[in-house]
């Protein structure tokens, strides 16, 4: 019996060796193509846009930003203007009432103290003698106080007075200077502003005058109340109006003595030009 037949080997390749890797050399780097790592997943889902015709230059787009935000703002001035009015209105509104009403408790409070310093006043006025020298005093200040006002308003006694002495030294200025340019119309003479307003301004002096004796021979008040400045301010008028009458009288005066004299020199200049003339022109046969 024949034996069985051996199983065949497998017969062993083995491996070709791999092929020897060449030197690198410098010569040969740019033949190398660079791995290029893999692109990450938000460059698929939100890809670079492509550069192209329609892209905005970046300052383009900062102005458009700019005048977008404009736009906004702009959008929205209107109301918040009106709402920052309103707000200011109200809180001025509210600093104004608070600072009225403690600017009407200071005046009450000031009305209510000058009531009593007055009423003090009124009593020390009098020497404490009771309501019937209260009464002689107040008639004694009634006349000031009601004549003086009408004679200095306007075409009141007093003004008519001194417009007429005011017209009448513009005149006077005129003829002067009339004088010095010595034309005819400085032949006239200057006469005084006459009897008529001699009269009326010594009549307003005498009623001045007695004005301030009546009110020298009251008590003076307290100082600071009512009463203390409605007779000062009397006192500083009257004499104010009697200086002023003083003034005007002793100015007609003087031109009037200054005319006199301008006269009495022209007169003089006159005699001795007719006396020169007159020697000048006697007879030969009587020298």
């Amino acid at each position: 019996m024949a034996p069985p037949p051996r199983p065949r080997e497998a017969v062993k390749e083995e491996p070709k060796k791999a092929a020897a890797r060449p030197a690198f050399s410098t010569l040969q780097q740019h033949f190398t193509p660079r791995k290029t790592g893999k692109a990450p997943t938000s460059t698929f889902l939100h890809p670079a846009p492509a550069p192209g015709s329609n892209s905005l230059p970046a300052e383009l787009v900062s102005l458009q930003m700019d005048l977008l935000q404009l736009h906004l703002l702009h959008s929205n001035a209107a109301e918040v203007s009106k709402q920052w009015e309103a707000s200011a209105k109200n809180n001025l509104r509210a600093k104004f009432d608070g600072i009225s009403s403690v600017y009407h408790m200071m005046l009450e409070h000031e009305r209510s103290g000058q009531e009593q310093k007055n009423l003090q006043a009124l009593l020390e006025w009098t020497g404490g003698k009771g309501s019937g020298s209260l009464v002689q005093h107040i008639q004694v200040l009634s006349g000031p106080l009601h004549e003086l006002p009408s004679l200095v308003q306007t075409g009141g006694r007093f003004q008519r007075h001194a417009a007429a002495f005011e017209q009448w030294v513009s005149w006077v200025q005129e003829v002067r200077t009339v004088r010095q340019d010595r034309t005819e119309g400085g032949l006239g003479s200057i006469e005084g502003l006459g009897d008529v307003w001699k009269v009326e301004n010594s009549a307003l002096m005498r009623k001045l005058t007695s004005f301030a004796r009546d009110l020298s021979g009251l008590a003076q008040p307290a100082a600071g109340s009512s009463i203390a400045s409605i007779v000062t301010s009397c006192e500083s008028l009257i004499d104010g109006l009697l200086d002023e009458l003083r003034v005007m009288q002793t100015i007609e005066q003087d031109v009037v003595e200054k005319e006199k004299e301008w006269v009495e020199s022209r007169l003089q200049g006159i005699a001795a030009d007719i006396s020169s003339f007159l020697v000048e022109s006697t007879p030969a046969w009587r020298m």
